[in-house]
């Protein structure tokens, strides 16, 4: 998956995509698609100045087989065979990849959590063994960001939702145990000082607090919003393709009207203070999610019943301002020699991050506030 992974051209969206990102958070749910708007006259668009043509042009060459027992080539398929029995603990002794250390931290995890938590490496390893090839394969027939977005609410989030939802946060006490006390016997004493090394060099602590922030948001009220979430990434991957297409015809269902913000936003950036980035970026992403809500008064009401819904006020409550800050101080030290002598999100940075997903903070009246069970 790695490899899936790296065989993507991320290079062709990735400027727009990451800018998008800064507002997506406020997104939760599909409704309808409400009413119609005719999009402005705009004399440039970014979005017509980005071909995307090999977006979705996947190789697979060496990798898928259909020959093998698990559709992956003999050699990836013996790799992902050493990794299973690798990640398997057995009787006789512990697993070979992970160690003792860690088999007790997932043995302490499906007694605390139950049978659905036991094993779960080595269940999850098998299941990739089981499923991977053919999902990999599924993406040949995908051409367009909704296709992908289809693709991974078909893929990626039943995993997600068998493997991290019932076991989630204490699943990640038990990485944090493995990193820790890392004692695999797979490359010796330096693959075991490694491990541990870097484990010791990140805030794991807040990492292992802003996982399971966000992955309990992710099965939030015990997984029933997973399909609405799956929803949501769809009807996002829509608005991106139509944000592509200049003809479309309701600029509700497409950012192309905020290209202009967009590339305002975008030509700040590579000319911020260094210092000052994180700040000054939440404040950019809090202006474009406030011309993405409240702006266009006519798209109001496709905005309420499709992104304002009950699960993304749930999202609101799971996602507190301590966890917010948890996860930017995590996020921080994974990559702290980027981050070194940057200013951090303050207390007021924090609440505008929050309000992204609260139209009815941003909008005031535009908005109504929702009471949700």
């Amino acid at each position: 998956f790695t490899t899936l992974l790296y065989t993507i051209k991320f290079e062709k969206m990735l400027g727009t995509f990451l800018l998008l990102c800064l507002f997506v958070a406020q997104v939760s749910a599909l409704g309808h698609q409400g009413t119609v708007t005719e999009p402005p006259t705009d004399p440039f668009n970014i979005f017509d100045s980005l071909y995307m043509g090999d977006t979705f042009d996947f190789d697979w060459e060496g990798i898928l087989d259909d020959t093998t027992e698990s559709g992956f080539s003999p050699e990836l398929e013996a790799g992902m065979q050493i990794a299973v029995e690798g990640v398997c603990p057995n009787e006789a002794q512990c697993s070979l990849i992970l160690g003792c250390s860690c088999d007790r931290a997932v043995e302490k995890l499906g007694r605390e959590m139950g049978e659905q938590c036991r094993n779960l490496p080595c269940r999850f390893m098998q299941y990739i063994y089981e499923n991977g090839a053919e999902a990999a394969s599924e993406l040949d027939s995908v051409n367009s960001f909704e296709g992908m977005m289809r693709w991974g609410v078909r893929n990626v989030f039943p995993a997600l939702k068998t493997f991290l939802c019932p076991c989630t946060p204490q699943v990640y006490e038990a990485a944090k145990q493995c990193v820790l006390n890392y004692d695999g016997r797979i490359g010796g004493a330096d693959v075991i000082w490694k491990v541990r090394e870097t484990g010791e060099s990140v805030d794991i602590e807040n990492i292992k607090k802003a996982l399971g922030t966000w992955t309990g948001a992710f099965c939030v009220d015990r997984g029933l919003c997973v399909e609405e979430f799956g929803e949501l990434l769809v009807e996002f991957g829509a608005m991106m393709d139509n944000s592509f297409d200049k003809d479309y015809p309701d600029q509700c269902r497409s950012f192309r009207r905020l290209s202009t913000t967009i590339l305002e936003s975008y030509a700040a950036i590579i000319t911020l203070d260094y210092k000052s980035f994180v700040p000054r970026s939440i404040d950019m992403a809090y202006d474009m999610a406030k011309e993405f809500w409240c702006e266009e008064t006519s798209c109001t009401e496709h905005l309420d019943d499709t992104f304002n819904t009950c699960c993304a006020r749930k999202l609101d409550q799971v996602i507190t301002i301590t966890k917010l800050n948890e996860t930017i101080e995590g996020v921080m030290s994974i990559f702290d020699d980027i981050w070194y002598g940057m200013e951090k999100a303050s207390g007021p940075d924090l609440y505008k991050l929050k309000d992204m997903i609260r139209p009815h903070k941003l909008c005031g009246e535009q908005y109504q506030r929702k009471t949700c069970v």
